[in-house]
């Protein structure tokens, strides 16, 4: 079978390691590895390219795209380039048309393309928002103006998720929660919605021997945290530091957290393009329960640094034992 998937925002095979890319990539190589023909088609720094890599092949039709003027400039050019690729795809492969399927990513990949009868589409949610209303977890940082752009930007949204659903084969949601919370909020009676959980590669992240990582990770901690992510309200850093501060002096230094990602929380800034009103707010906190020994900010890591960190978790959990 062949399937066109339409990537996400930022460049396939992920270069950053954020999360949806690895989910995209991943679920690519999956595919081809069962014999599927596999096409992605996504964004590069250098567009217009065309290359193919571990039996998946890459069509780069966009640079990255920015969270600004998203569904007014570079969202619409982005489904439109894709909607042109995938028709020049059928005509240099007609027999191609009648064995295809086009998976979406984000369903605002499709807000260009025209309603199609003869080819199915399949949407994968991988996001909670807009269904949850993520902005109220950052309502104490961010202005009034700030969470206006945000509802408004939910509600945007929302409407083309009600046109565009109802035209795909099914739209698969990542959690029941999800997938429950999407038809609510959508009002849609509609039984093309399934759940299929996100994977993990056990080929990656498998059990090894990585006790010499002990000393070189834990700084000769009896017990590692780790926290994956952007610090942004959502995600509940500042709730892991005030727990953190909860405990008592004794147990508090016996342990070490690692916070891996960029220490930033991305797009809840304030006026002024300088400040970010949540990392500030993490590093009061940080001073006041004194918890700089406590916390180690490692940045944002390659893929493969990634599986180390989780490798000595195992290693403390046996030690621990």
């Amino acid at each position: 079978m062949n399937i066109i998937i339409l990537g996400p925002r930022e460049p396939v095979p992920p270069t950053k390691g954020g999360a949806i890319e690895k989910l995209t990539w991943g679920l690519a190589k999956g595919l081809a590895k069962y014999g599927h023909e596999v096409t992605i088609i996504s964004t590069c720094e250098n567009p217009i390219s065309k290359y193919a890599t571990e039996n998946v092949n890459i069509i780069c039709i966009s640079p990255p795209i920015p969270g600004s003027r998203f569904y007014f400039r570079e969202m619409p050019l982005f489904s439109y380039r894709a909607w042109k690729t995938i028709e020049k795809l059928l005509m240099n492969k007609p027999n191609m048309k009648d064995d295809v399927i086009v998976h979406s990513v984000y369903f605002y990949n499709l807000m260009m393309f025209p309603p199609l009868n003869d080819i199915p589409l399949v949407v994968t949610e991988f996001e909670h928002y807009p269904w949850i209303p993520e902005y109220l977890y950052h309502q104490p940082f961010i202005s009034s103006l700030d969470m206006t752009k945000w509802m408004l930007d939910s509600l945007i949204r929302r409407e083309l998720a009600q046109i565009i659903f109802p035209r795909t084969s099914a739209t698969v949601f990542v959690s029941d929660y999800q997938k429950q919370m999407a038809l609510k909020r959508l009002k849609l009676a509609w039984n093309k919605a399934i759940t299929i959980h996100n994977a993990v590669d056990t080929n990656f992240y498998r059990p090894m021997d990585a006790n010499e990582l002990r000393e070189r990770l834990g700084d000769g901690a009896e017990l590692l945290l780790i926290f994956v992510g952007r610090q942004t309200p959502h995600k509940g850093f500042h709730i892991l530091i005030k727990s953190l501060a909860k405990l008592e002096s004794k147990y508090r230094n016996r342990l070490r957290l690692i916070a891996i990602g960029p220490k930033t929380s991305g797009f809840l800034t304030t006026s002024s393009p300088s400040s970010d009103v949540y990392t500030q707010y993490i590093n009061y906190l940080i001073e006041k329960y004194d918890l700089n020994k406590s916390i180690t900010f490692v940045g944002q890591i390659q893929e493969n640094e990634m599986q180390l960190y989780y490798l000595y978790i195992q290693v403390l959990l046996r030690h621990l034992a």
